[in-house]
């Protein structure tokens, strides 16, 4: 890839590849910055496990799933954070389905 942004910015040069690349790529990269924080931070209710209290099973379950709106389906349904930690084998197309699944699981083993 670098090498290509390297041709074509010979080619066009480096001011438009920068433009129409380099600036949406950054914006990306802060959008999946800030969603992967707010899922991982900031409720209040949640524990913070560090060191040996910390596993992959209480890392998940201290996730939180939140709902932006017309945003969410823009990057994978990104309101299923919680599930796609815990069962990371469910393919990203199917988490929705999973979630919404869900409830009726935990109502019918009752």
């Amino acid at each position: 890839m670098i090498s290509l942004l390297v041709a074509l910015a010979c080619v066009f040069g480096p001011v438009p590849v920068l433009m129409l690349y380099g600036v949406p790529y950054l914006v990306f990269v802060m959008w999946l910055d800030l969603v992967t924080y707010l899922h991982h931070h900031g409720h209040n209710d949640l524990p913070w496990y560090r060191g040996e209290e910390w596993s992959y099973l209480r890392g998940g379950l201290t996730t939180v799933d939140r709902d932006y709106g017309w945003i969410n389906n823009i990057h994978h349904d990104i309101g299923t954070h919680v599930i796609h930690h815990l069962f990371p084998q469910i393919p990203h197309y199917h988490l929705v389905e999973a979630v919404s699944t869900l409830p009726a699981l935990f109502t019918s083993a009752r």
